[in-house]
């Protein structure tokens, strides 16, 4: 069986890409013709003025963003300012010196989480002391009734042979002689 050949047939893209060469050429053309035309209708000196007024609106721009910035450094200062005062106040209510440093507040603020922790702990062992003793009370109102219950309990002979004041006697026998313990 012979293969047949198949008719390859190429696309020339050269028409296409010379017309899209040929509009971007025309356009730059046109672009940079209106650039220039528009150059020319503004002197050199209106130029210079515009460049100088957009940096003056620059400047001016930077300088409200500087001022802004400042303004808000004031107002945050402000804020710590009046924090500072209240926190003296508050200091002086509590009968602490307004100008204590941090680490002198932090330790007294430790030592009195660890006063509540002890008060929490002295509590929770005075109630379970006072547990104890309601248990240690009860239990010797328990006891003293067995004992009451026991000593007018009659005297009772168990089938074994024991009671209350039961003497064992034991008795060895050999082939020999018997032996009484």
């Amino acid at each position: 069986m012979a293969r047949r050949r198949r008719q390859s047939s190429e696309i020339s893209l050269f028409p296409f890409l010379s017309v899209l060469a040929c509009i971007i050429g025309t356009l730059i053309l046109l672009l940079s013709a209106v650039a220039v035309g528009g150059i020319g209708e503004r002197s050199l000196d209106d130029v210079r003025l515009s460049e100088r007024f957009e940096a003056a609106e620059i400047f001016i721009a930077g300088g409200r963003a500087l001022l802004e910035d400042y303004e808000a450094q004031l107002r945050l200062e402000d804020e710590r300012a009046k924090e500072g005062e209240e926190l003296g106040r508050w200091l002086e209510g509590l009968g602490l010196d307004p100008d204590i440093s941090l680490e002198e507040l932090q330790s007294l603020v430790d030592m009195e989480q660890q006063v509540a922790a002890l008060e929490d702990e002295r509590a929770s062992l005075e109630e379970k002391t006072r547990q104890a003793v309601e248990e240690a009370s009860r239990r010797s109102e328990e006891l003293t009734k067995r004992r009451e219950k026991r000593s007018r309990a009659p005297i009772v002979i168990e089938p074994s042979g024991l009671g209350p004041n039961y003497k064992p006697f034991f008795v060895e026998c050999t082939r020999d002689y018997l032996e009484v313990h």
